[in-house]
């Protein structure tokens, strides 16, 4: 297998230009590229490492503080099970699972070579059915496209299950509400892959759960922390926290204790977000 790594660099965030999430539009100039003051390149493993290659197809909620690489550091931080975690990701701003669906890129990357993990992250307000045509689409491209090519790749599907907005939606009400509804979407999505898929697994990292923890057994400030000042991305502080129930999810082990403290982070702000993925997704 010819295992393909990306490694990201830190730059100026003067002039970082990426649509939001929201938006009906796909800005392109996401799909590959590193956020500014993104992590650099995780960790390499030492001694016994399993090997796993993931791929990464979602938006600006993956492609924020670079997320993959916060797995991949993770992987490469913990003891037992210890991961050397290589990817590759798609995540054009603003983009859902099935406008990524008619992008030649996304083919052709599930079907160039085999994949341990395909993640798949939607539009944040597709899930929670905000606009019924755009969920009927992406249930239809889950069960028409990426179903067959995750069947194809001998890979396992990983749904990314996003979060609320942090001062809620005017359609989807309250943060709670919001995160709620989109973990009812996640659990549709993922039976629909399920059914399609037989007995290759599928599962769902419950990142919005994680969050769920943190706005319930935290203080205000440290809920809103985990936000970009634009209230729907993830700070470094959110992405670690998926970082860190993709991790859980993946391996089924608990996440605390692991030493990955990227810079920008504090020993207590690692100890609080372990515990919230612990809490949600262990």
């Amino acid at each position: 297998m010819k295992w393909i790594v990306l490694v990201a660099f830190p730059t100026r965030r003067t002039g970082f230009r990426c649509l939001q999430d929201s938006s009906d539009e796909v800005d392109r100039s996401c799909c590959l590229s590193n956020p500014a003051s993104s992590p650099t390149t995780p960790p390499t493993p030492s001694g016994d490492a399993e090997s796993l290659s993931i791929l990464f197809l979602g938006n600006s909620y993956t492609f924020y503080n670079n997320l993959p690489v916060l797995v991949a550091g993770f992987g490469a931080a913990a003891n037992s099970p210890k991961l050397l975690i290589s990817f590759n990701s798609v995540t054009p701003g603003g983009s859902s699972l099935w406008s990524k669906s008619s992008m030649p890129e996304v083919r052709d990357l599930l079907t160039s070579q085999s994949w341990d993990i395909v993640v798949l992250q939607d539009q944040s307000l597709t899930p929670a059915a905000s606009n019924p045509t755009d969920y009927e689409r992406a249930l239809d491209s889950l069960e028409e496209f990426y179903a067959p090519l995750i069947m194809q790749a001998n890979a396992k599907a990983l749904l990314y299950q996003t979060w609320g907005r942090r001062d809620g939606d005017s359609q989807l009400g309250s943060f709670l509400e919001m995160s709620q509804e989109t973990a009812t979407g996640y659990r549709n999505y993922a039976e629909i892959l399920q059914a399609q898929l037989g007995n290759r697994a599928v599962d769902i990292s419950q990142v919005g759960a994680a969050f769920e923890v943190i706005h319930d057994t935290s203080t205000s400030s440290n809920f809103r922390n985990l936000y970009d000042p634009d209230g729907s991305h993830p700070s470094l502080e959110g992405s670690y926290l998926a970082a860190a129930c993709f991790y859980t999810t993946i391996t089924g082990t608990d996440p605390r204790g692991v030493p990955y403290r990227p810079s920008g982070l504090t020993d207590s702000d690692v100890e609080r977000l372990q515990t919230a993925a612990a809490g949600a997704c262990l």
